[in-house]
């Protein structure tokens, strides 16, 4: 089962997600980029969706010191800014996407989904974006959106 770290100080956010992929997936949840180095230098996740904006230290500084560090896990970032110059340090840092909140629960599954499949697959194609900026909501079975 591939697994999940989840960083946001936000506690409801975090459980909100941890509820909503443990299905799916093995979830570990940090508060802080302090915590959530250790635990990814401990156990490294397939996967991390990562707040910005946190008290002690931003999720860039820590997407920093994993590729720093040699650790390249997919990174999905989460934040409630749009200012585009956050959105292109994070890509340049190598996230793999940045996803602004209030996002869609139905479309970070299928973003997360898809990070994971590709992982699977392999080295990407040449011609595929190694990133995407994704903001738009998908519709559920009812045409309305989560």
């Amino acid at each position: 089962m591939h697994k999940i770290l989840i960083v946001d100080d936000e506690p409801t956010l975090r459980n909100l997600l941890e509820r909503a992929l443990c299905c799916d997936y093995e979830i570990a949840t940090a508060s802080n980029i302090e915590e959530a180095a250790d635990m990814a230098a401990k156990a490294p996740p397939s996967l991390i969706l990562l707040d910005i904006g946190m008290p002690g230290g931003s999720g860039l500084e820590l997407l920093a010191r994993f590729r720093s560090k040699g650790m390249n896990p997919c990174v999905i970032m989460l934040t409630s800014s749009n200012e585009l110059n956050i959105a292109e340090a994070a890509l340049k840092l190598g996230a793999c996407e940045y996803i602004t909140k209030p996002f869609n629960l139905c479309h970070l599954r299928e973003v997360i989904a898809s990070r994971i499949k590709l992982q699977r697959e392999g080295p990407q194609q040449e011609n595929q974006a190694p990133w995407a900026v994704v903001e738009q909501p998908c519709k559920t079975d009812e045409g309305g959106t989560e």
